[in-house]
């Protein structure tokens, strides 16, 4: 698919400021000459011209005026964006520049290429015997490759050896590669060095690639083990040591000499009475207990709580004392009638009645209760009359005010 890349600097490129610099610039022809040129590589692009843009089409793209055509190409001239030239029918033409840092567009041959590669690697005839014949190493670096991993540099892939050549009927043109030799050698192979190495006697086939193979029609036992060349790897790497726990021989070890002032607790510290054992039956607790040693009667004695009563604090002078709340003593039984001051101190509880109909007032009034000493006639036997509401008669339409 043909595509065009612009690159992230392209705005900032120095061909792109040269529009300034010229004699007859004028505001706004930095953006103008921007949106020309590269509508033409856009077009260029589509159709596979390869950087190249004919006069007719540079009209188009200049909204069809000839003379401000004209005027733009020779701007693009002047700043770098094109280059003049005659195409193969010998009609003018302009080649723009090929900048990856301004833009980029995939030519004929590099869109023919990927379509003849993608061919070759979905070709499984052919993957399959170049697998047969590589297995899973890297034919570059000799390293085994993960067919699973998609993104890691060990992944395994394709390589043409010669880039640009087709592999289909010629095995020997594909290998197996890892993702790094891969990416390193690139298209151009600017910069590599390495050389093929040659066809293993026995590759090393994992069991995925046998059950792959397998569905494609191949027949080949995995491997038992890995290659020299890996196990060598493997065993040049540093395993860490494990650490084992080290047997002890008691009998060797000397006893531990306790610490200067520690005591035995054994024995007992100077001074110390010794208090023998005493047990008794709870349910004999008064007769045990009045034959029980001196010991015994002090430590419960000495459990024995006593109250003492506490003085009430005098309040310093010129201030009143905090009044306290009144609580009941121990022997005194709450009746739950307040007193005089707990009838100052209650307040009136507000209800909101938002509900209508004979469950709520319907006009979301605000009732205060009152406490139920406050409270007149709150016997519901006596209930207080109430004045009857007048009934005003309605008048006919014949009817005059009085």
């Amino acid at each position: 698919m043909p595509w065009l890349k612009v690159s992230d600097t392209a705005a900032n490129h120095p061909i792109v400021f040269h529009a300034l610099e010229l004699d007859d610039a004028y505001d706004g022809i930095v953006n103008e000459l921007w949106g020309f040129v590269f509508r033409c590589a856009a077009n260029a692009a589509q159709y596979l011209t390869d950087y190249v843009v004919s006069q007719g089409t540079a009209i188009n793209m200049a909204g069809g005026s000839i003379d401000r055509a004209r005027m733009l190409l020779d701007c693009a001239v002047k700043c770098g964006y094109m280059t003049p030239m005659h195409d193969e029918q010998g009609r003018k033409a302009y080649l723009l520049v090929k900048d990856s840092d301004l833009f980029h567009m995939f030519t004929r041959d590099e869109l023919e290429w990927e379509r003849m590669r993608k061919a070759d690697i979905d070709d499984t005839d052919l993957t399959g015997r170049v697998r047969m014949r590589d297995g899973d190493a890297c034919r570059w670096c000799g390293k085994i490759v993960d067919w699973n991993n998609r993104r890691g540099a060990r992944g395994g892939t394709y390589d043409h050896v010669y880039p640009g050549e087709s592999a289909k009927g010629y095995p020997e043109r594909l290998i197996v590669c890892c993702k790094s030799c891969n990416s390193a050698r690139g298209k151009d192979l600017v910069g590599w060095d390495r050389v093929l190495l040659p066809v293993p006697e026995e590759p090393h086939i994992s069991n995925e690639t046998a059950k792959q193979l397998a569905k494609w029609g191949f027949t080949v036992t995995p491997s038992d083990s890995l290659p020299l060349s890996v196990e060598q790897n493997v065993s040049t790497r540093r395993v860490p040591k494990s650490v084992e726990p080290r047997s002890v021989d008691r009998s060797t070890v000397e006893p531990e000499t306790p610490a200067p002032g520690s005591a035995d607790p054994e024995k007992q510290a100077p001074g110390s009475v010794e208090r023998p054992d005493f047990t008794f039956d709870f349910e004999t607790m008064e007769e045990e207990l009045q034959n029980a040693p001196d010991w015994v009667k002090e430590q419960l004695k000495e459990s024995e709580t006593t109250v003492t009563p506490v003085e009430p604090e005098t309040p310093a002078p010129g201030r009143t004392a905090p009044r306290k709340k009144r609580r009941n003593t121990p022997g005194e039984i709450s009746t739950g009638k307040p007193t005089d001051n707990d009838k100052s101190r209650q307040k009136p509880t507000i209800r909101k009645l938002a509900e209508s109909g004979r469950d709520g007032t319907g006009k979301g009034k605000t009732l205060t209760q009152k406490n139920p000493s406050q409270q007149k006639n709150s016997n519901p036997a006596n209930p207080k009359p109430q004045p009857k509401r007048k009934r005003r008669r309605r008048r006919s339409k014949g009817q005059k005010n009085d």
